[in-house]
C-alpha cells in the first residue's frame, strides 16, 4: 500500500507538464540580471565609483551570467535538486556580499572584489536555466522550439516580476533590493525543490524543507519548556518548601513512561480511524503542556503535582509523536540521521528556555529577595522563595508551548492531504 501510494506520488510530480509548469515558475525568478539597473545606483553612490567602474561591475555580471559550463557539466552527472541547490547557494553568497559591502556591513573592498562577488551571485542563474531547459526539453521532445521560446519569455519576464514585486514591499532603501535578489531563489527552492512529503529525504534535503524546519521549532519549544521545568523541579520544591521533590521527580518519570506509550498510541488512533495527520496528537499534547504550565503560573492547589504530571507526559509522548511523523513525512531511508537532527531540539530548548529564562527570571527574583531581607544581593548561594521563582517562567514557557501548538497545526495544514491520501486509501482497503 506504502509503495503504490509513493509511486503514484513519483508519477504524478515526474509528469511532463509538472515538470515543465516547475520549470516556468523557476524560470520567471531567474532573470536577476535584468535588475542591474535597479541596483546600480545605490552601488555607485554608496561606493563612489564612477561610471566606467559601473561599466565594469555589469561586465562582470554579464559573464556570471552566461558562462555556465560547469552547471552545463554538472546537470549530467548529479541530480536536479542537487544542481539547483549549487545556484542557489551561489546566489546567495555572491549577492549577500554585495549587499554587505555596499551597506558598509563589511570593510570598503576595491572595484575587483565586487565584481567577483557579482560574478559569483549572478553565475547562480545558469543552474537554474541549465536543469530548466534540460528537464522541459527531454520532457517534450517533439515541441522543443516552442518549450525553449517559452522558458526564455518567463526569463526576459521575470525582470517584470522582480520590479512588481520591489514595487509592492516599501523598501527602506535601495540597498535591501540587493538583499531581496540575493535570499529569494534561496526561499522558492525551500518550497519547490527536492523530494516531496512521503518520500525519502537525506538530511542535506530536510535542511532545504520547510515542514522539517517548522517540526523542529516546534519541538525546540515544547521540548525545551519540558525540559526546563523537569531540570528545575529541585528548585521548584525548594522555593515553595515542598520536600517531597523524589516523590514528584518518580511522577515526572512514571508519566513520561504513560505519555510515551500513550501518545504513540493516541496518535495512531487519529491517523488510522480518521485519516488526519499525525501531528494533530502533537498539537494537542503542546496544548495540554501550556495548560499545565498556566495552573501553576497561576498558583492553584496542586500545582507541583499537576505541573509534574503534564510535563512528564507531554514531554514523552511528544517524541512519540514526532518520531513516527518524522518517518511518514520524510522517509524511511534516512530515517536515523533525521530522528538524531530532530533530538537536538531538545538540548537547544534546554538551553534557550532552562539555562537562559528560568534561571535569569530565578535568579532576579533571589537577588531582589536578599536586598529587601538585608541580606545583600551578591551571595552566589542566594535563594528564591515562593511561587514567584518561577510562575513568571511557567507563563513565558505557557506562551512558548502556546506557539509549538500553532507550529504543529500550520504543519497538519501542509501535509492533510498526504495523509487522507496515505491512509484514506488503506482504510477503504480494509
Amino acid at each position: 500500500m506504502v509503495s503504490t501510494v509513493r509511486e503514484k506520488l513519483k508519477g504524478f510530480v515526474g509528469h511532463r507538464w509538472v515538470v515543465f509548469v516547475c520549470a516556468m515558475w523557476d524560470l520567471s525568478f531567474a532573470g536577476t540580471a535584468y535588475m542591474f539597473g535597479s541596483i546600480s545606483p545605490v552601488i555607485k553612490s554608496s561606493m563612489g565609483f564612477n561610471q566606467q567602474q559601473v561599466v565594469f561591475l555589469s561586465v562582470a555580471k554579464d559573464l556570471g551570467d552566461c558562462v555556465g559550463l560547469l552547471s552545463g557539466k554538472l546537470s549530467e552527472v548529479w541530480p536536479t535538486w542537487r544542481v539547483m541547490l549549487v545556484g542557489v547557494i551561489q546566489n546567495l553568497v555572491g549577492y549577500c556580499l554585495v549587499w554587505l559591502v555596499v551597506t558598509h556591513s563589511l570593510p570598503s573592498l576595491p572595484l575587483w572584489a565586487l565584481c567577483i562577488f557579482i560574478f559569483v551571485g549572478q553565475n547562480g542563474a545558469t543552474y537554474y536555466n541549465t536543469v530548466a531547459l534540460i528537464s522541459s526539453v527531454q520532457s517534450f521532445p517533439e515541441s522543443r522550439g516552442p518549450v525553449v521560446g517559452i522558458l526564455k519569455g518567463f526569463i526576459g519576464l521575470s525582470g517584470a516580476i522582480w520590479a512588481q514585486i520591489i514595487a509592492m514591499i516599501n523598501f527602506p532603501d535601495q540597498a535591501s533590493i540587493i538583499f531581496i535578489i540575493a535570499v529569494g531563489p534561496a526561499m522558492k527552492f525551500k518550497q519547490e525543490n527536492g523530494p516531496h512529503i512521503g518520500e525519502d529525504f537525506t538530511l542535506t534535503q530536510a535542511l532545504v524543507n520547510a515542514d522539517f524546519w517548522i517540526m523542529f521549532l516546534s519541538l525546540v519549544l515544547s521540548s525545551g519548556s519540558g525540559m526546563a521545568m523537569i531540570n528545575n523541579m529541585g528548585q521548584i520544591c525548594q522555593s515553595l518548601g515542598d520536600g517531597n521533590v523524589n516523590f514528584y521527580v518518580s511522577v515526572i518519570s512514571i508519566s513520561n513512561f504513560l505519555g510515551r506509550v500513550g501518545g504513540g498510541y493516541f496518535s495512531e488512533v487519529i491517523i488510522r480511524k480518521f485519516a488526519y495527520p499525525r501531528l494533530v496528537a502533537l498539537a494537542v499534547i503542546q496544548l495540554v503542556m501550556c495548560l499545565g504550565l498556566l495552573y501553576y503560573a497561576l498558583g492553584l492547589v496542586g500545582q507541583v503535582y499537576v505541573l509534574a504530571i503534564s510535563m512528564g507526559s507531554g514531554f514523552g509522548a511528544q517524541w512519540s509523536v514526532a518520531i513516527a511523523a518524522t518517518s511518514e513525512l520524510f522517509g524511511l531511508k534516512n530515517f536515523g540521521t533525521l530522528y538524531n537532527f530532530l533530538t537536538m531540539a531538545n538540548p537547544a530548548g534546554s538551553l534557550i528556555l532552562s539555562g537562559f529564562v528560568a534561571s535569569t527570571i530565578y535568579d532576579y527574583y533571589a537577588e531582589q529577595q536578599a536586598k529587601h531581607d538585608g541580606t545583600g544581593g551578591t551571595n552566589e548561594f542566594l535563594l528564591c522563595e515562593g511561587n514567584i521563582c518561577y510562575s513568571l517562567t511557567c507563563g513565558i514557557l505557557a506562551v512558548a508551548c502556546l506557539f509549538a501548538t500553532a507550529l504543529s497545526l500550520i504543519i497538519v495544514h501542509r501535509t492533510k492531504r498526504f495523509y487522507a491520501q496515505f491512509y484514506g486509501k488503506s482504510q477503504n482497503l480494509s
